[in-house]
């Protein structure tokens, strides 16, 4: 059960990741240290970004809710 919640809880904190990248994208652009990022300088559209973000989020939380309970998830 350790196993499944630490990959489930991997794939959702995954998903809040590229997602914050959709949100900073204006920010990142401008920033010397974040402009590299595929959001920042156009190598993924946020669409791309968006349906990536949704698939590790619905992955993370089926992990999570058959694997280990329905209370982590």
């Amino acid at each position: 059960m350790a196993g499944a919640a630490t990959v489930g809880i991997w794939l959702v904190a995954a998903a809040a990741a590229a997602f914050n990248c959709l949100v900073e994208q204006q920010i990142d652009r401008r920033m010397a240290r974040t402009s590299w990022r595929p959001t920042a300088n156009g190598e993924l559209t946020t669409v791309q970004a968006l349906v990536f973000s949704s698939l590790l989020c619905v992955a993370g939380s089926a992990v999570l809710y058959w694997w280990v309970n329905p209370l982590t998830m």
